[in-house]
């Protein structure tokens, strides 16, 4: 056997045994370093809702169809304006969805915030420059 041979052999072989030998040993570390990563749960409030809004003009009762995928909110307020569409999100238990309703012929956003518990929600509501209100909603 030639010398270049024999030391490509006794690398190869010494590479193999540190190979071999240390499996165990280099995955703990590994695994020590990769934090465990919390389940996620989160509120799913798809599904009807009764509003009660309490706005500068009085309280309001209405209705609130909520479609929710991830962290995403779409839906419907039903309400005396009639039907009206809303956008929002969903993080954990806080819940925040926005609808624009035209008034007098203007447009005006009221932008809801607040947070979800079991079958309930509350909140507050701001009415565009029209003033800020509260609201509670229960899952029919």
């Amino acid at each position: 056997m030639s010398k270049i041979s024999l030391i490509v052999s006794i690398a190869a072989a010494a590479l193999l045994a540190a190979c071999a030998a240390t499996p165990k040993q280099a995955a703990a570390p590994v695994a020590a370093a990769i934090p465990a990563q919390p389940a996620i749960t989160g509120t799913n409030i798809s599904g009807a809702w009764a509003l009660s809004v309490e706005t500068p003009m009085g309280a309001r009762d209405m209705k609130l169809n909520a479609t929710q995928s991830g962290e995403t909110l779409t839906g419907s307020i039903a309400g005396p304006r009639g039907d009206m569409p809303i956008t929002g999100t969903v993080k954990g238990n806080a819940v925040a969805f926005m609808m624009k309703v035209n008034v007098q012929g203007a447009d005006m956003q009221i932008d809801y915030k607040g947070t979800v518990e079991g079958g309930s929600m509350k909140g507050t509501a701001k009415f565009g420059d029209f003033g800020d209100g509260t609201f509670t909603g229960k899952k029919q």
